[in-house]
Protein backbone atom coordinates (compact mmCIF):
# COMPACT_ATOMS: atom_id res chain seq x y z
CA UNK A 1 0.00 0.00 0.00
CA UNK A 2 1.04 3.58 -0.75
CA UNK A 3 1.55 5.90 2.07
CA UNK A 4 -0.95 8.71 1.67
CA UNK A 5 0.67 11.43 -0.18
CA UNK A 6 -2.20 14.57 0.31
CA UNK A 7 -4.85 15.64 3.28
CA UNK A 8 -7.06 17.99 3.43
CA UNK A 9 -8.67 19.11 6.83
CA UNK A 10 -11.59 21.57 7.74
CA UNK A 11 -13.15 23.09 10.30
CA UNK A 12 -16.63 24.39 10.57
CA UNK A 13 -17.61 27.70 12.18
CA UNK A 14 -20.78 29.90 12.35
CA UNK A 15 -21.81 29.23 8.96
CA UNK A 16 -17.86 29.45 7.50
CA UNK A 17 -15.75 26.65 6.33
CA UNK A 18 -11.98 26.90 6.37
CA UNK A 19 -9.67 24.22 4.47
CA UNK A 20 -6.19 23.47 4.51
CA UNK A 21 -4.67 21.32 1.49
CA UNK A 22 -1.66 19.52 2.47
CA UNK A 23 1.17 17.29 0.11
CA UNK A 24 1.49 16.55 -2.96
CA UNK A 25 -1.52 17.46 -5.26
CA UNK A 26 -1.26 15.30 -7.87
CA UNK A 27 -3.64 12.84 -9.66
CA UNK A 28 -4.07 10.82 -5.97
CA UNK A 29 -4.78 14.12 -4.43
CA UNK A 30 -7.16 15.76 -7.04
CA UNK A 31 -9.20 12.17 -6.26
CA UNK A 32 -9.14 13.42 -2.33
CA UNK A 33 -10.41 16.88 -3.79
CA UNK A 34 -13.34 15.56 -5.86
CA UNK A 35 -14.76 13.33 -2.67
CA UNK A 36 -14.16 16.62 -0.47
CA UNK A 37 -16.57 18.45 -2.89
CA UNK A 38 -19.11 15.72 -3.43
CA UNK A 39 -19.34 15.19 0.37
CA UNK A 40 -18.13 18.77 2.48
CA UNK A 41 -19.21 20.79 -0.67
CA UNK A 42 -22.45 19.34 -0.89
CA UNK A 43 -23.77 21.71 2.19
CA UNK A 44 -24.01 25.51 1.78
CA UNK A 45 -21.62 27.89 3.62
CA UNK A 46 -21.53 31.61 4.10
CA UNK A 47 -18.23 31.74 4.04
CA UNK A 48 -15.30 29.74 2.38
CA UNK A 49 -11.25 29.75 2.78
CA UNK A 50 -8.28 27.56 1.33
CA UNK A 51 -4.85 27.64 2.66
CA UNK A 52 -2.74 25.93 0.31
CA UNK A 53 0.27 27.01 1.59
CA UNK A 54 0.93 23.10 3.10
CA UNK A 55 0.84 21.77 -0.91
CA UNK A 56 4.56 20.72 -1.24
CA UNK A 57 4.00 19.53 -5.72
CA UNK A 58 1.22 20.85 -8.22
CA UNK A 59 0.74 19.94 -11.70
CA UNK A 60 -1.80 20.01 -14.05
CA UNK A 61 -4.36 18.07 -12.89
CA UNK A 62 -3.43 19.44 -9.30
CA UNK A 63 -4.51 23.05 -11.16
CA UNK A 64 -7.61 21.31 -12.77
CA UNK A 65 -8.62 20.36 -9.57
CA UNK A 66 -8.06 23.68 -7.51
CA UNK A 67 -10.25 25.30 -10.38
CA UNK A 68 -13.11 22.66 -9.68
CA UNK A 69 -13.06 24.21 -6.04
CA UNK A 70 -13.57 27.42 -7.57
CA UNK A 71 -16.26 26.37 -9.92
CA UNK A 72 -18.02 24.51 -7.07
CA UNK A 73 -18.31 27.38 -4.97
CA UNK A 74 -19.58 29.27 -7.83
CA UNK A 75 -22.25 27.46 -7.72
CA UNK A 76 -22.87 27.55 -4.15
CA UNK A 77 -22.18 31.23 -4.58
CA UNK A 78 -20.04 32.18 -3.02
CA UNK A 79 -16.25 34.00 -3.36
CA UNK A 80 -13.70 32.50 -1.66
CA UNK A 81 -10.31 33.29 -0.41
CA UNK A 82 -7.14 31.19 -1.36
CA UNK A 83 -3.46 31.20 0.75
CA UNK A 84 -1.10 30.03 -2.02
CA UNK A 85 2.29 29.25 -1.63
CA UNK A 86 4.84 30.55 -4.04
CA UNK A 87 4.97 27.26 -5.44
CA UNK A 88 1.37 27.51 -6.90
CA UNK A 89 1.84 30.74 -7.92
CA UNK A 90 4.70 30.05 -9.97
CA UNK A 91 2.50 26.98 -11.71
CA UNK A 92 -0.62 29.24 -12.15
CA UNK A 93 1.62 32.02 -13.20
CA UNK A 94 3.33 29.50 -15.91
CA UNK A 95 -0.19 28.01 -17.01
CA UNK A 96 -1.34 31.81 -17.87
CA UNK A 97 -4.23 31.44 -15.31
CA UNK A 98 -3.52 34.51 -13.02
CA UNK A 99 -4.80 33.86 -9.30
CA UNK A 100 -7.26 31.56 -7.81
CA UNK A 101 -8.94 35.03 -6.30
CA UNK A 102 -9.43 36.48 -9.81
CA UNK A 103 -11.05 33.77 -11.50
CA UNK A 104 -13.28 33.30 -8.68
CA UNK A 105 -14.27 37.21 -8.70
CA UNK A 106 -14.95 36.86 -12.46
CA UNK A 107 -17.80 33.85 -11.86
Amino acid sequence: MTPKSFWIAHIEHGGRLMVRLSGELDMAGAEEVRRFIDSTLARDYAAISFDCRGVTFIDSIGVKALLHLVQRCAEMGVEPTFSLSSRIERVLSAMGLGSLSDLASMR
